[in-house]
């Protein structure tokens, strides 16, 4: 299970996001659905793969089974199928801060996005409520915290 801590310097906990094509070329090759590219063609696709320390791990957060409300984020080993791709959707972004589509949604409209309970609960995909929901809004910071 994947939680949500606080910032700090934990090296030991860090992820590195891994951009790894488009929509447009996943779909070709058969691995998202019709659904991610048709209504995001051409958007990227990142894997974010935990790495302690900086060393790569070849595990990705993702789900264990299609993105649906409620499914639990864990690690998931990179670059095998579409639940471990996301999606940062640039166009609701709100100050900089956007919700992240799963790579395996089937949803044309409210998609499955990351999503925060408390802190130190598991993150979960969930159908987007709207864009200014906070808990569903995220922000790649890279560098120490």
């Amino acid at each position: 299970m994947v939680t949500l801590a606080g910032s700090g310097a934990y090296s030991g906990e860090d992820f590195v996001s891994l951009d790894e094509g488009t929509t447009t070329e996943f779909f070709r090759d058969g691995i998202v659905p019709v659904t991610l590219a048709k209504n995001w063609p051409g958007y990227q696709l990142y894997e974010y793969e935990f790495a302690p320390f900086g060393h790569p791990s070849n595990l990705c957060i993702g789900t264990a089974t299609a993105a649906v409300n409620g499914a639990e984020l864990s690690l998931q080993p990179c670059g095998v199928n579409d639940q471990t791709l996301w999606l940062p959707e640039t166009h609701d972004a709100v100050n900089g801060f956007e919700p992240i589509i799963a790579g395996s949604d089937t949803r044309a409209t409210a998609p499955y996005v990351i999503t925060a309970g408390s802190p130190g609960g598991a993150l979960t995909t969930y159908e987007q409520a709207s864009p200014e929901r906070s808990s569903q809004l995220w922000e790649e910071i890279v560098g120490v915290l």
